[in-house]
């Protein structure tokens, strides 16, 4: 055995309280000798080790973890703005985003030395166009929701909402409440998150991008929540029963179909 036992790699989201708790997760994979590769949007690479919002992360990865190597992908679209962000969830974004990163992951997957290949990829549930290179390089690719539990009981819930009709929302549907697997009481539209109820993503496409988000999240054979059993038994209860997954307890729970 080499030096590391496998090679994982780490693909953030764009926003940066997506990215922070990827940081967490490097560090608690790597502890158990794997390699990690953070693949991340070159326009925040620099600003890891600067900005406040990342560099008390950033640093604690460095220092737990020197051998970490985050590589910077030159995707050219994500700037850091609101018009940079809606480039990269359009059709045309994610195959340039799907291009840029796969040109970095492939000679990864090409190592012969004495890093080994990766066995798979981690990805936040924003860039869900991780699939495609899952399907190119022929490597399991896993989901990271670094949002509570209640929050992908919603989203996986999401698909039926629609075959049902209840989404996207209308004048006619808009008052109704919905029920939601996991939460007690039933939740009024105007209170489910803005990309489902503000009419504005329609033209935007954050409700399809939304869309996207929940079918590829009901795809992925192992999701990663960042939660508690304590905190959500309801909700973790029914998405055990419902998804027939397993569950183990921590800060970061996997689970998989």
């Amino acid at each position: 055995m080499g030096k590391w036992r496998a090679h994982v790699v780490l693909v953030p989201g764009l926003a940066p309280g997506h990215a922070v708790p990827f940081f967490d997760l490097a560090i608690r994979i790597a502890a158990s000798h794997v390699k990690v590769t953070i693949l991340d949007f070159g326009y925040r690479v620099p600003k890891l080790w600067s900005d406040a919002i990342y560099s008390r992360w950033a640093l604690r990865l460095r220092a737990a973890h020197p051998d970490i190597e985050v590589v910077p992908v030159k995707d050219s679209i994500y700037d850091g703005t609101r018009e940079g962000f809606y480039s990269c969830i359009t059709q045309l974004g994610e195959e340039r985003l799907i291009a840029a990163f796969g040109s970095n992951l492939a000679p990864l997957m090409d190592s012969t030395g004495d890093v080994p290949r990766p066995c798979c990829i981690i990805s936040d549930m924003l860039v869900g166009w991780t699939a495609e290179l899952s399907a190119k390089f022929n490597i399991p690719r896993y989901l990271m929701h670094i949002q509570p539990a209640i929050n992908l009981s919603l989203m996986l819930h999401v698909p039926t909402l629609t075959a049902e009709g209840r989404l996207p929302l209308t004048e006619e549907n808009a008052t109704k409440t919905i029920e939601i697997p996991g939460i007690r009481f039933p939740v009024h539209p105007a209170d489910l998150p803005t990309d489902l109820s503000d009419p504005i993503s329609l033209k935007w496409g954050s409700y399809e991008f939304f869309l996207r988000m929940a079918r590829g999240a009901r795809e992925a054979p192992i999701v990663l929540v960042n939660t508690f059993r304590e905190l959500e038994e309801d909700v973790l209860a029914a998405l055990d029963e419902l998804h027939s997954r397993a569950a183990t307890d921590g800060q970061v729970r996997l689970i998989p179909k």
